[in-house]
């Protein structure tokens, strides 16, 4: 075993690395952090914590609808406010629409399905991986049970699912993290779109284990050697809202300029 920085690695990280090697290198290797939010993200965030103190009322009173959804929806827009205050107008236009008869009935429906067992529930374990060793821990947004009493991580996503693929290996990290710490076979995921109203389950198998275990150690040789990923053409969807494009940009620029010299 080679002598390591005690690296430590999240679920997001192996999301960021599917979409985009660089979003790992900017934030791992040079500690580059955006702190861009739109009004978009503000929403998003605000509906990721509705749904989390949506959950929490759940598991301490699930006699009344309204109440519950009330409750969840007043403390998720508090939160919102306190730290996305550039953003009322948005945030307030969302809270208004959280509070409609149609979603709280969609909520409940939603909790019934798939009780939930635990909230945020922060896992970390160490994994050695041929000459790397390297912590990953995350929180959970839900543990829930499947129709067979399995225990599987629920993750929110308030974007779309246009990078599924990635969203599946981050969720599938989870997976390794809660068997590492003594749920017992986690046999699927759930992926719950929150804008496109529907909920994506996939199969847990050692193939997919094996490709995040894979990125995993990507990611750890990458922050280890601190050489530049491959630069590509910033044509991919994700390019035109990533928040690290400008850096790209000046690269690319940079790169043309030293071949046309």
């Amino acid at each position: 075993m080679s002598e390591t920085r005690g690296i430590t690695l999240s679920p997001s990280d192996v999301r960021h690395f599917t979409i985009c090697p660089w979003i790992v290198y900017y934030r791992k290797v040079l500690n580059e952090f955006s702190n861009y939010t739109s009004p978009q993200m503000a929403v998003g965030s605000f509906e990721h914590e509705y749904r989390r103190r949506l959950n929490s009322q759940l598991l301490e009173d699930d006699s009344t609808t309204v109440r519950t959804n009330a409750i969840a929806a007043r403390e998720a827009y508090e939160f919102s406010l306190l730290n996305y205050s550039q953003f009322p107008d948005s945030i307030t236009k969302y809270y208004d629409m959280l509070r409609t008869e149609k979603r709280s009935n969609s909520d409940i429906g939603d909790y019934h399905s798939n009780p939930v067992t635990e909230i945020e529930k922060p896992l970390n374990s160490t994994f050695e991986l041929e000459d790397c060793q390297f912590n990953l821990n995350g929180r959970l947004d839900a543990v829930v049970r499947d129709p067979n009493q399995y225990q599987i991580p629920l993750d929110y996503k308030t974007g779309s699912s246009i990078h599924a693929e990635a969203d599946v290996n981050q969720v599938i990290s989870y997976a390794l993290l809660m068997q590492e710490n003594g749920y017992g076979p986690v046999p699927s995921i759930l992926i719950h779109y929150v804008t496109e109203e529907r909920k994506v389950s996939v199969r847990v198998t050692e193939k997919r284990k094996d490709r995040v275990l894979k990125i995993l150690r990507s990611i750890h040789n990458l922050i280890e050697s601190g050489d530049e990923p491959d630069i590509r053409p910033l044509e991919i969807e994700y390019c035109n809202r990533c928040h690290y494009r400008p850096s790209c940009e000046a690269k690319v620029g940079e790169i043309e300029q030293n071949a046309a010299n």
